[in-house]
């Protein structure tokens, strides 16, 4: 079976060499790789022989391997596949940094024997080099990748449900690059087998969007979240979850700045309600400083009222509870609370008190998207997979 195996430049180039006295490849023997599953490649046994015969290059196939035309490759792909060829098959071409007149290309897409298809670059050693498209049929999944030495190191991939593009080591996602899923889901950033991991950014379908470190697929360590409803959080999460010192904020001004556990107010925080969430207007911001309990005022605090006043005492479940002071601007009195309500007022003054001082430091954590070297494409219409890893908007109710 023949065919016009490499570009007319790198033939003539050969030619030349046969001019000149020097001595032209004659021969090259290239194993065709077989794809075992969506990365990983197998040498098959067989090999093709490319042979010069007068002004001609032919192919030498093994029974189980068939040459295609173009025409045929093209149409046995699903459309959208069809679509990324027609308009940006130069794409990940274009970044091979290799000579491709080193490389031999072969005019035809050739069938493997699993039905799979490869078309593209093949270096003298028998293995894909350079450029190349892989078609594996059975999972109707395209790759359009950069290979050395019969590996994949750069591509881009077509799933089911969404496209991966960026580098790839040890047959798996490593190193930078973007997810972009057929909702509108992208996340670009660090990978580390298959998962998410290091510095990146991820912007939901709903345009809700996290900015930070990730550890195994979760955000771990520093990061922001951006609800789309105006919502935002600053500090350091675990397991996926807000854990540590952080701030919450809502878009009416109110805003919890303090340590969190598990996604809940817990330890030394403070809270401060904003403009619209208590009344119109008042003097005195409404605000609690303190300990809390899961996401509960619960243990010493100092409370601060609308009209200046002041529960400087014991907390349980959000209200006054046990020995605590109250302040107005003129006078106070000391006494016992239960369920927020005065349960005993002493008259003297025995009841201690004791001063507190929390001590809550300025959040003030510094977050830089890193040069990743992918755009993100914010209009796009691609999908997602990973809304579980929102947190949870219940853990922002108070602050309405």
């Amino acid at each position: 079976m023949g065919c016009s195996c490499i570009p007319s430049s790198f033939y003539e180039k050969e030619k030349e060499k046969e001019i000149n006295g020097e001595e032209p490849k004659t021969m090259l023997n290239i194993e065709l790789i077989e794809d075992d599953n969506l990365l990983t490649n197998h040498t098959n046994q067989n090999k093709i022989n490319i042979n010069e015969e007068s002004s001609s290059l032919h192919i030498e196939l093994p029974n189980n391997y068939t040459e295609i035309s173009y025409e045929d490759f093209e149409s046995s792909l699903p459309f959208r596949f069809q679509k990324y060829i027609k308009e940006n098959n130069s794409e990940i071409k274009n970044l091979y940094k290799g000579d491709l007149n080193k490389l031999i290309f072969n005019s035809k897409p050739i069938k493997l024997s699993n039905q799979n298809i490869y078309y593209g670059y093949w270096n003298n050693k028998s293995q894909m080099e350079g450029p190349g498209l892989l078609y594996l049929y059975d999972q109707k999944v395209l790759c359009d990748g950069l290979w050395e030495n019969g590996i994949l190191y750069y591509g881009k991939i077509f799933l089911s449900n969404r496209t991966y593009t960026g580098e790839i080591k040890d047959n798996e996602y490593n190193g930078k690059g973007k997810m972009e899923y057929l909702n509108g889901e992208i996340y670009e950033g660090n990978w580390l087998k298959k998962q998410k991991n290091g510095f990146g950014k991820l912007i939901y379908e709903d345009k809700c969007q996290y900015i930070g470190n990730f550890k195994n697929d979760k955000f771990e360590g520093e990061g922001e979240f951006i609800w789309n409803n105006g919502y935002y959080y600053k500090g350091n999460f675990k397991n996926g979850l807000f854990e540590g010192e952080g701030l919450l904020k809502a878009p009416n001004g109110s805003y919890y700045k303090g340590n969190f556990e598990k996604g809940l107010y817990h330890g030394i925080g403070m809270f401060i309600w904003g403009n619209n969430s208590k009344s119109n207007s008042f003097t005195f911001p409404e605000k609690y400083k303190g300990e809390f309990a899961f996401g509960k005022k619960e243990g010493k605090g100092i409370y601060q009222f609308e009209n200046g006043d002041l529960f400087n005492g014991n907390f349980f479940d959000n209200l006054p509870q046990g020995k605590g002071e109250y302040k107005t601007q003129d006078k106070s009195f000391k006494g016992i609370w239960k369920c927020g309500e005065l349960l005993e007022k002493p008259d003297s003054d025995d009841i201690n008190i004791p001063d507190l001082d929390f001590k809550i430091r300025d959040f003030d954590i510094e977050l830089k998207l890193e040069h990743l070297n992918l755009e993100i494409n914010r209009s796009s219409n691609i999908f997602g997979m990973y809304g579980t890893m929102k947190p949870k908007d219940n853990l922002v109710s108070a602050l309405i």
